[in-house]
């Protein structure tokens, strides 16, 4: 057995985990009208721990995205199970306000396309607009807004509008709205892309300052930079999709 199958981190008790895939396998679309579907995720079992950082890596098309939108509860397993702090995870769980609003306290996730989360008139309004979702008093969201304004250097960009924003900035933005609501698990799809040299270093030296005992933050990325210097434990995906056992990781590049 490989340890695709088996936990991440076989020496740590698995009722520790914070996130538990449990062969875990998405299918999505059509394949050549005959009603068969493509595979996105095949076969997948990991366990995540607090107090850790996870790198996923591998090429483009191997499901880094869709094992992201799964674990952010946007997307739901064709078979196999997927837990959260020891809660199985199910569409029709997350349709529920109640319980969706309590699991997004706890999850923030960035989208690879950091535009694709930017909608309201100004970049304030954009921090402050998940935290008024939370039900949080105004006081209490108008002092988290500019917290993390200032913490993700982009106060003189208040009253901007995101779409006149250059990338660095969006991504800045979107990662603000993210922090701002002080969620446990970190879940970020490739958050240096689109950025030039200087904005990759920032965002390495930033997720670098965020590792903390009492979180979990899984980041995809295709940076051998960003990989190396954030110290995390790397899962490797292939084209296969599904993770590669310790043997095939060994001397790959991402």
């Amino acid at each position: 057995m490989t340890d695709r199958r088996r936990n991440i981190r076989p020496d740590v008790d698995d009722s520790q985990a914070w996130i538990r895939l449990q062969d875990v396998t998405y299918s999505y679309g059509q394949e050549g009208g005959a009603g068969k579907k493509r595979q996105s995720l095949s076969h997948v079992s990991l366990n995540l721990y607090p107090g850790h950082t996870y790198v996923v890596t591998g090429p483009n098309g191997c499901g880094k995205s869709t094992l992201f939108r799964l674990m952010a509860g946007l997307s739901f397993p064709t078979s196999g199970s997927y837990f959260f702090r020891g809660e199985q995870i199910t569409e029709r769980q997350m349709n529920d306000r109640d319980f969706s609003r309590k699991f997004f306290r706890k999850l923030g996730f960035l989208f690879q396309d950091s535009e694709t989360q930017l909608f309201c008139k100004t970049v304030r309004e954009e921090v402050a607009f998940g935290l008024f979702q939370l039900g949080l008093e105004k006081s209490e969201v108008e002092r988290r807004t500019q917290q993390y304004l200032e913490m993700l250097e982009i106060s003189d960009l208040a009253e901007r509008a995101p779409f006149h924003l250059s990338g660095g900035e969006k991504k800045r933005t979107a990662l603000a709205a993210v922090l701002a609501m002080q969620p446990q698990v970190l879940i970020l799809d490739e958050p240096e892309a689109g950025l030039d040299e200087d904005g990759e270093n920032w965002v390495i030296k930033f997720l670098d300052g965020l590792r903390s005992e009492e979180r979990l933050i899984v980041i995809a990325t295709h940076s051998r930079l960003l990989a190396e210097e954030v110290h995390g434990e790397e899962i490797r995906m292939t084209k296969e999709h599904t993770i590669a056992d310790r043997k095939t990781r060994e001397g790959l590049q991402v």
